[in-house]
């Protein structure tokens, strides 16, 4: 039986003349990887982010459609009680001046007994006055219920809206490496790697899992070192050594792809070429060494 194993693979590309479309390639192996319809797993990917943000999105707004009628509720419970205290302060004091005109009344005539009788529901009255005064009084004082505050419910960090939705582990290692979310080249290469490490046979979330995805991004290593300020990560840097040339003579760059990063380049959707192409132009500009 043939053998299946992805080898190794030398690229050289003519870099003065890129439009000449000058490019050799040399490999001991010229199979491609077998690759099962990548495209579909790395969309499939997205589609369950993108499913698990939706679900996140609708359980805030649940929440905070929850917490606004809750306050609503408060409010109106506080308003009601306050007009109802308002009304009897109201009537126990329009009574009060009933019961000022009657006792007037009783002495005019003197009927002292009911002005004795009046005099009694006078002071009643008036401690009941007080009461419901004093008890105005106090919710008057009490802490009005807040309302809830409107959090859009999508993440204004676009790197934290991303973690969101991945487990604790992987949301620490997308913090660590940012640029493999706002950079969508990069993020394409990252759900490639993703797809090489599964299929591999490493369970997700796992040392082995981690450690195949940054052995594809070039990455298996630089954990624990310093991450230079305004620097983004790119595809796995390859051995490139120049060739000498006189003169205006096209200079060959040689590029070495390991045989995760053909993998990884099939499952992105890019050729051998493409993949080696975008090394040198990381280069470049300088996002890799």
């Amino acid at each position: 039986m043939e053998d299946e194993t992805i080898e190794p693979i030398d690229i050289v590309l003519e870099e003065e003349a890129p439009e000449a479309g000058a490019v050799v390639v040399e490999t001991e192996d010229s199979h491609a990887p077998e690759i099962i319809e990548p495209e579909k797993g790395i969309e499939a990917l997205k589609k369950r982010l993108e499913a698990e943000q939706n679900a996140r999105i609708e359980a805030e707004m649940r929440a905070q459609a929850e917490a606004e009628r809750a306050y609503r509720a408060q409010s109106e419970v506080q308003s009601t009680n306050l007009h109802l205290i308002a009304n009897s302060i109201d009537s126990y004091r329009q009574n009060a001046e009933v019961l000022k005109a009657n006792y007037a009344a009783a002495m005019e005539n003197g009927d002292y007994g009911h002005a004795a009788s009046v005099q009694e529901a006078m002071a009643r009255n008036s401690a009941e006055l007080l009461q419901l005064e004093q008890g105005r009084d106090a919710m008057q004082a009490a802490p009005k219920p807040e309302r809830p505050v409107y959090q859009p419910p999508v993440h204004a960090d676009p790197v934290e809206a991303f973690a969101a939705q991945c487990t604790p582990r992987s949301a620490d290692w997308v913090r660590a490496h940012p640029e493999y979310v706002t950079n969508p080249a990069l993020q394409q290469q990252m759900f490639a790697a993703h797809q090489y490490a599964v299929a591999s046979g490493n369970p997700v979330d796992t040392p082995a899992y981690f450690s195949a995805v940054e052995r594809v991004l070039g990455l298996e290593g630089q954990q624990n070192a310093p991450r230079a300020p305004q620097r983004s990560s790119a595809p796995p840097a390859a051995p490139v050594s120049r060739a000498a040339g006189g003169g205006s003579s096209p200079r060959a760059t040689h590029v070495t792809l390991t045989r995760e990063q053909r993998e990884a380049a099939a499952m992105s959707g890019m050729t051998d070429k493409e993949y080696a192409r975008s090394l040198i132009q990381m280069r470049r500009e300088g996002r890799i060494n």
